[in-house]
């Protein structure tokens, strides 16, 4: 057999232990190297996965050279890291795939930490696994499976940048969580054989496909089999059934082998979106509208597939006068950006060539063509842009020039960059900024603060002398407020904003995780737990522990996500309550906020725990007090009152209970108003008694 052959054969192999045994008797002799080249070049998960496993049986190792080629493309995380385990020396090999980005996130927390895990005492880390360590460390990664374990890479290394760019994640990797996550993934790298986790078969690795649909109809167990037999069901049909939902697709009545054709037709966007490469490999290119082309084209770029993403390229351009055009020249135009990163020049010119208007491409690409190429033209080109720059107007904005640069000549990148933040361009500076903390980690130089604090400078309104501020505003009476003052009030105002975003945003995630696990923990109840003989019935098959195995790591994983997450928050809430106080206070006004008052503080200083829900009631004192006070003390006071009524842990640490008033607490409302409250528990009521100025308030307290 030629190696298409052992590929097209390899492909409709079941992941089953005799079944990859059965093929790899077939093919002793064949050339199984290079089809596994072949399979890889196509992203064939399914030919990958068996040709690996079956070199592995035949040779009992597998070359760094075979694992470069079959990592990424193995269908089960568990069987990469058992075939990663079965090759001599393999850290080289994963720290090069790791540096090209070929790897999904997960796989590549796989791959670091085995390169880590492999490193002596005294060897020198290497440049790349520091550098990607660095670079994921800054990516929203919070909800991307593998999180714990690319937090357990970098537990192993010693570099004190990484050390703190993964933070509080460090400590909670290496507590119980982390250790038995660490204990089951060294379980499977050493595994004697990555066979012997094939004890039942294997569907298709999981992909984000969307909402999920029966692939077969619903019947009862008892009920007679639709198949016409005569039998009940579960007498009948009910095996076969499992076996086509275990692989159920987003299409009814169709398993994903089935629908795994034209699947694109029944995908949202959002879905599409997510898919990755392999998952995309699988359908016909002429087959998909051009929107999908484009998303697969910057899919395939994100993993630096670029044959991949010409060949949808080639379908797109062909369409030419058929589809949107603009459309077509922004594919075309994404991709030639990318290879001048790369600085393939000639390749980009051969593709600016074939776009609609190539002197207009090839004129607003002039620059990023010098930089890729660098000729005697280069510093005029470059000079230009800054003279542009520098003169103003719509070119003002020195992007063109740093992200070239960027690319190419990362040390230059950062300097021009520096130069490019501009306030009023408050997002492109954002994204210069995350760029040149990219190429600070290609380069392993120290975390860029100064490039942010410049940044933050920069960012800052100017303002007159007098400005109106606060309760003194809402009364009528100015107050003098500095440059310096103003920045600094709208930097925490700002960052007290995103603080209680994030808070929101991890409380959801925390809930949706807590859902996962116990969804999880109910899978390893059901297959920990044989099925109950009946009378006539088939003996229920053992549980596989491979499974039972993962989703115990899934379910440990969620643990440590969970815990990260819960510190994460707590951190977050502590930070948007010290915001919120506003900046920073005198040594004088610290000891008190005047007239003898003590700071605000709950009780006992500890953390409140979100409180129930109550509903919230107005006192007439308090309606009356609300209605006079100035407008913007009103709407704070009625926000404080809601977040109280919710139960918000960060407003309940503004209050404290009053001395000599039975149930009467405070809280704050801005910096010169209190609001009186007591909590009615037998019937779950917040009621709010007055609003009041801090310097009435023991005058008002003999009323209660």
């Amino acid at each position: 057999m030629d190696a298409k052959e052992i590929v097209a054969e390899a492909r409709q192999v079941r992941l089953e232990r005799r079944a990859v045994l059965s093929f790899v008797e077939r093919v002793r002799g064949a050339p199984l190297g290079e089809a596994l080249a072949a399979a890889s070049s196509e992203l064939d998960q399914r030919a990958v996965t068996v040709l690996a496993l079956a070199l592995i049986e035949i040779d009992g190792r597998l070359s760094a050279g075979a694992l470069c080629l079959a990592f990424p493309w193995i269908e089960h995380i568990d069987l990469a890291i058992a075939a990663a385990g079965r090759t001599d020396d393999p850290g080289p090999a994963l720290i090069e795939l790791a540096g090209a980005e070929r790897l999904a996130y997960e796989r590549e927390g796989a791959a670091l930490w085995l390169a880590a895990t492999r490193l002596k005492p005294d060897e020198p880390e290497p440049p790349t696994l520091l550098t990607r360590l660095r670079m994921l460390a800054r990516r929203e990664l919070e909800l991307e499976p593998g999180r714990m374990v690319l937090d357990l890479a970098a537990a192993q290394v010693r570099d004190p940048v990484v050390q703190e760019l993964y933070g509080p994640r460090i400590p909670l990797a290496r507590g119980p969580a982390g250790r038995e996550l660490e204990a089951e993934l060294a379980r499977v790298r050493d595994v004697r054989s990555p066979l012997d986790l094939l004890v039942t078969p294997r569907t298709s690795a999981e992909a984000d496909i969307g909402p999920i649909r029966r692939a077969t109809q619903k019947v009862g167990r008892n009920e007679p089999c639709p198949c016409g037999s005569g039998k009940k069901y579960k007498h009948c049909c009910a095996g076969k059934d499992r076996e086509r939902e275990a692989d159920a697709s987003p299409v009814a009545g169709r398993t994903l082998s089935e629908a795994a054709p034209d699947l694109h037709r029944f995908l949202d966007q959002g879905v599409f979106l997510r898919l990755r490469p392999a998952e995309l490999a699988r359908f016909d290119p002429r087959e998909l509208t051009t929107w999908q082309l484009r998303a697969a084209i910057l899919t395939y770029l994100r993993f630096h597939l670029f044959e991949h993403a010409e060949r949808a390229l080639e379908v797109i351009v062909e369409r030419r006068g058929q589809q949107d055009d603009e459309l077509i020249d922004d594919a075309v135009e994404v991709f030639v950006r990318a290879l001048l990163a790369r600085g393939e020049s000639a390749r980009a010119l051969a593709w600016i060539a074939r776009s609609r208007d190539p002197e207009e491409m090839r004129r607003s690409l002039a620059l990023e063509l010098s930089v890729a190429s660098p000729g005697p033209e280069t510093l005029d080109l470059m000079e230009q842009a800054a003279r542009a720059a520098l003169a103003g107007g719509e070119n003002r904005f020195l992007g063109d020039l740093v992200y070239p640069l960027l690319d190419r000549f990362p040390a230059l990148g950062v300097l021009a960059g520096r130069g490019a933040l501009d306030a009023e361009r408050a997002l492109d500076s954002l994204t210069i900024l995350k760029a040149m903390d990219e190429a600070r980690d290609r380069l392993l130089l120290p975390l860029g603060d100064l490039d942010w604090e410049i940044y933050r400078f920069l960012d800052e309104d100017v303002v007159g002398d007098w400005e109106w501020k606060g309760d003194e505003a809402a009364a009528g009476e100015p107050m003098e407020v500095t440059i310096e003052d103003r920045a600094r009030e709208k930097e925490l105002r700002e960052e007290a904003r995103r603080a209680r975003g994030r808070v929101v945003a991890l409380e959801e995630e925390l809930a949706g995780r807590n859902r996962e696990m116990k969804r999880l923990r109910q899978k390893i109840e059901a297959a920990e737990a044989p099925a109950k003989a009946q009378a006539g019935a088939p003996a229920p098959q053992a549980a596989d522990p491979a499974v039972v195995s993962g989703l115990r790591r899934k379910v440990e994983e969620l643990k440590h996500l969970i815990d990260s997450g819960n510190a994460r928050r707590r951190e977050l809430e502590q930070r948007v309550h010290d915001l919120s106080a506003g900046p920073a206070k005198s040594p004088a006004e610290a000891k008190g906020n005047g007239e003898g008052e003590p700071p605000d503080e709950t009780d006992d200083g500890a953390a409140v725990p979100n409180r129930p829900v109550s509903s919230l009631r107005f006192l007439p004192a308090a309606e009356k007090a609300l209605l006079a006070a100035p407008p913007g003390v009103a709407r704070k006071a009625l926000a404080t009152a809601a977040a109280l009524a919710g139960g918000t842990s960060f407003a309940w640490r503004q209050t404290k209970l009053l001395e000599g008033v039975e149930d009467v607490r405070s809280a704050r409302v801005g910096i010169h108003h209190r609001l009186l409250f007591r909590i009615d528990a037998k019937e779950r009521r917040l009621e709010a008694l007055d609003l009041l100025k801090r310097e009435d308030l023991d005058t008002a307290l003999k009323a209660y």
